[in-house]
């Protein structure tokens, strides 16, 4: 309870006693002495420590696993395995530096061990540093031609190069050294289903699972493959023992509500994205697949929400703020449409549907200068040749004169279906700027008939023809 001070059980116990002897009473019989505990030989100690350090790793806490790892070193500076490991704890801390100053010691104590060239080739890896890395794998193979985990490491680094050729050729290496190598199963399953070859990394995601039942990743890649074969019930079944295994990954209720949503169930696909955001609330990933079932149902006050915490973790994204644009626009908060256009034409300037459709919102929220000058300077970036039709569309939107004549003579000749389909939606929004919503209609309606469910306009067809139809 906040504010109530715990007691510990021992200081109560000694204020118990000491009261009772100060309020009188019969004397108690001194307590007979503890035989002091035998002192620990080295090797006792050792093990003592490396328990220590098993429950601090258990629970993640590096700092004081490291601490303790030094402790060990100190102590045993015979021992590499104590650096190799220092090298692994320091890389899960985020230490790049330090893990690489520590995997180059255990180097220097024992040159030709594999174990200590792993290490400095592990630190590489995460780094992100691939020459290093296979600078290191070289110097293992060197030695150990054969070592498994060595052909494993190198065949992820072919394959993060897209090199799925390599790739291939060096996890079969790997398997021919160590058949239940995981890395090589899970990287040679991965590989084979880029080179569209399902059926044969079904086989061998089989036998990862078998050799590696405790696996929730064998049973998560497993599952990709199974789902890719239309066998959705075995999917989703993997993916239930995934997380079974494993609960706290939030990447396995992604996949699990995306196979769901595909499916069609879409109740527990959102479920799914709604224990990803709680289990990892920065991940923007299933923020993303929510807000766009959202977005699907009409819920269009959520799925902005959720595209604005995806803004928030991870700006880059910037399909958000399209997003946020087009349910602004739908839901008649222009000030935000305008907003979440511009910022997305920042993101991706040669998109000069945003550029349009930020001054439109601007128009719409009643900004008639901010909309001008938005309408000016973004046609000073448009090529009156090769975008010729961005040009005259932002010309009229800049003039407001209803000079609209060569518009439409160049609107039905334009090739792209696309295209043509924005200008129609882009005059129809003209026409209500100009207070003649039945005409203005009349064009969203020629664009929404054209049926381009791909473009951004389309999406904002339907709830501007709803607002626009004449009440009963």
């Amino acid at each position: 309870m906040r504010g109530t001070r715990i007691i510990p059980a021992a200081l109560l116990a000694a204020a118990v006693l000491l009261a009772a002897s100060c309020a009188g009473g019969p004397e108690r019989p001194p307590a007979p002495e503890k035989a002091p505990e035998p002192a620990l030989s080295p090797r006792e100690r050792e093990i003592r420590s490396m328990e220590t350090l098993s429950d601090l790793l258990s629970k993640g806490d590096f700092s004081a696993a490291e601490s303790r790892l030094r402790t060990l070193i100190a102590e045993n500076p015979e021992k590499g395995e104590y650096r190799i490991l220092l090298s692994s704890v320091l890389i899960s801390a985020g230490k790049i530096p330090e893990a690489r100053a520590a995997a180059a010691e255990a180097v220097s104590a024992a040159p030709a061990d594999p174990a200590a060239l792993m290490a400095a080739a592990q630190v590489e890896r995460y780094a992100g540093d691939d020459k290093a890395l296979r600078s290191a794998l070289d110097k293992v193979l060197a030695i150990q031609p054969a070592n498994s985990e060595a052909l494993a490491a190198y065949g992820d680094s072919w394959y993060a190069g897209k090199n799925y050729t390599k790739a291939e050729e060096l996890y079969r290496r790997s398997l021919a050294a160590d058949p239940g190598n995981l890395t090589s199963l899970l990287g040679l399953g991965r590989t084979l289903m880029i080179r569209d070859k399902p059926a044969e990394a079904e086989i061998l995601l089989n036998r990862a699972v078998q050799v590696h039942p405790s696996s929730s990743q064998a049973r998560a890649d497993r599952s990709r493959v199974l789902y890719r074969r239309g066998k959705y019930e075995e999917s989703l079944a993997d993916l239930d023992e995934a997380i079974r295994l494993d609960p706290a990954v939030p990447w396995y209720r992604i996949e699990r509500g995306r196979f769901r949503m595909d499916l069609g169930r879409l109740d527990e696909a959102r479920a799914d994205f709604d224990e990803a955001i709680r289990l990892d609330p920065d991940y923007f990933l299933p923020y993303v697949y929510r807000a766009g079932m959202l977005e699907q149902a009409g819920r269009d006050e959520e799925a902005r929400a959720d595209y604005r915490r995806i803004a928030a973790v991870y700006p880059d994204y910037w399909y958000a703020f399209e997003s946020i644009g087009a349910t602004s626009f739908r839901l008649g908060d222009f000030p935000s449409a305008r907003e979440g256009f511009e910022k997305a034409l920042s993101y991706s300037p040669g998109r000069m549907e945003y550029g349009v459709l930020a001054v439109i919102s601007a128009y719409r929220a009643g900004q008639n200068a901010e909309g001008k000058a938005l309408a000016a300077r973004y046609l000073s970036r448009v090529n009156r040749e090769t975008g010729n039709l961005y040009w005259l569309i932002l010309r009229l939107l800049l003039d407001r004169n209803d000079a609209v004549s060569e518009l439409e003579t160049k609107i039905p000749a334009e090739r792209s279906l696309d295209t043509r389909a924005e200008m129609l939606f882009y005059l129809g929004q003209y026409w209500i700027l100009q207070g003649k919503d039945s005409l203005g209609a009349r064009y969203l309606l020629l664009a929404k008939e054209m049926g381009r469910e791909g473009i951004l306009e389309y999406r904002l067809m339907e709830r501007e023809l709803e607002r626009l139809a004449p009440k009963p």
